[in-house]
């Protein structure tokens, strides 16, 4: 087995499609051997026979016993041996089978049970014939010449059986090559993707159902994919990059800024505080961007981890959408509630805080003035709904992906929904959208009915 795991696949093809020929002419040169056998085995005995039926038929009737005794002489003219069941005479054997038999007992008795023997260098085949007063007659043919041909047969067929096996181990590596040729192609193709260039598709002729051809669309498949993914993650680079270098530009300036008018002005506590305010709020935006990217890393590592409790959802849902709302003052928000109460679920508050931040504000980033958001619970699970820009089907498809965005006019790293479809996950709930375009978007999140 470690001989044929260091092979290639098309070595290894060529050895099992000659080993399955090879047996197959073994088997079929057995069964030419053996049907050469019974055919001469039938017509040697039916031509033995011939006058030992002849003669018997005629005496078989006649009851006196010199009939049979000359039969009998007649039998023991040829190569035989007659058994008795009489105790005086057992075993008789006529002098032309061998005279070693006739001075040995055991081996005379061996014989009668046996198949073949072999006197000097003839070998006789034995077959038995019932005779009705003269009890059971072993007759012996000479096969030697039968044998001798079998030999060379068989010795014939070796031959043939060793040159047809290396003929199909040629031809085998011949029409293993030819099969796999697109096997090879597939393989040259892939050491040769670079992802800094745009993918080629691999292209297979033949039947939709080649396994070679499915293999190859399964490749393009993944290949496009990869390729997706690596265009995405490019673009979310930029976006990260671009989202660190902004508020750090802001927050120095403001620094700069607030020391030059420090040093020629004193500075009121207003002004000192607006100032604050706005390293404040640019710094707690780099640190949610910098937690985001450790979440979303920690999950795709599988490391993090969720502490479930028992919570009353609809508390926890009213103050965590308020508190989102109320980060927004500079916006107009309608916000209205359809929530039943006394709702139980095992949550973590964190993990479900990511699911309500990112789903308010992208209702509220994504939406005009005056900005309607509706936010409903009911036992089998609770939706938060806009009057947005809505979503295309393709676009509803694509929105859950990583680093996928709607506009990218708007900031955002298109990970916050990806986030969401995750958390969604480890809570064992489902996650549907419903929406039509330039009116709304609704997300619903369905409990898992078992909880």
């Amino acid at each position: 087995m470690r001989f044929l795991k260091n092979l290639k696949t098309s070595d290894t093809i060529t050895l099992y499609f000659s080993l399955f020929n090879f047996i197959s002419l073994i088997v079929l040169l057995v069964c030419v051997n053996i049907t050469y056998f019974f055919i001469w085995y039938n017509e040697q005995k039916e031509e033995s026979l011939y006058d030992m039926n002849t003669n018997y038929s005629s005496l078989v009737w006649d009851a006196f016993q010199n009939n049979k005794d000359a039969f009998r002489e007649y039998i023991l003219q040829k190569d035989t041996i007659i058994i008795s069941d009489s105790w005086d005479e057992w075993l008789t054997c006529s002098e032309g089978v061998s005279e070693k038999l006739h001075n040995d007992m055991k081996l005379l008795e061996k014989v009668k049970d046996s198949l073949f023997y072999k006197d000097g260098e003839t070998i006789y085949f034995i077959f038995s014939r019932y005779y009705k007063g003269i009890w059971e007659v072993r007759i012996f043919f000479d096969t030697t010449e039968y044998i001798k041909s079998q030999i060379i047969i068989i010795k014939v067929s070796i031959a043939l059986i060793i040159l047809w096996f290396f003929i199909y181990l040629f031809w085998g590596k011949i029409i293993s090559r030819f099969t796999l040729k697109n096997l090879k192609y597939i393989s040259k193709k892939a050491q040769s993707i670079d992802l800094d260039k745009k993918y080629t598709p691999l292209k297979i002729d033949g039947s939709d159902e080649d396994e070679i051809k499915i293999l190859a669309n399964t490749l393009n498949t993944a290949f496009w994919k990869i390729e997706k993914q690596t265009e995405s993650l490019k673009q979310f680079i930029t976006d990260v990059s671009h989202e660190f270098k902004t508020p750090l530009m802001i927050i120095n300036s403001d620094i700069d800024l607030y020391e030059k008018k420090k040093e020629k002005w004193k500075l009121e506590a207003d002004a000192d505080a607006v100032f604050l305010k706005n390293v404040r709020t640019k710094t707690a935006k780099l640190n949610k961007l910098i937690e985001t990217l450790f979440l979303l890393t920690r999950m795709e590592e599988n490391i993090a981890k969720i502490q479930f409790s028992n919570r009353d959802i609809w508390k926890v849902l009213e103050r965590l959408v308020s508190e989102q709302v109320k980060n927004h003052t500079e916006k107009k928000i309608e916000l209205d509630f359809d929530i039943k109460k006394w709702i139980f679920k095992n949550i973590e508050e964190t993990s479900f805080n990511i699911i309500i931040e990112n789903l308010i504000s992208n209702a509220i980033k994504f939406s005009t003035e005056p900005i309607k958001i509706s936010v409903k619970l009911g036992k089998n699970g609770f939706s938060i709904r806009d009057n947005g820009k809505g979503m295309t089907p393709d676009e509803q498809e694509k929105v859950l992906e990583k680093f996928y965005r709607l506009d990218t006019n708007i900031e955002g790293f298109g990970i916050g929904l990806y986030l969401v479809q995750r958390m969604v996950k480890l809570y064992k709930w489902q996650i549907k959208i419903e929406s039509k375009k330039w009116e709304y978007t609704e997300f619903h999140i369905l409990f898992n009915t078992s909880e």
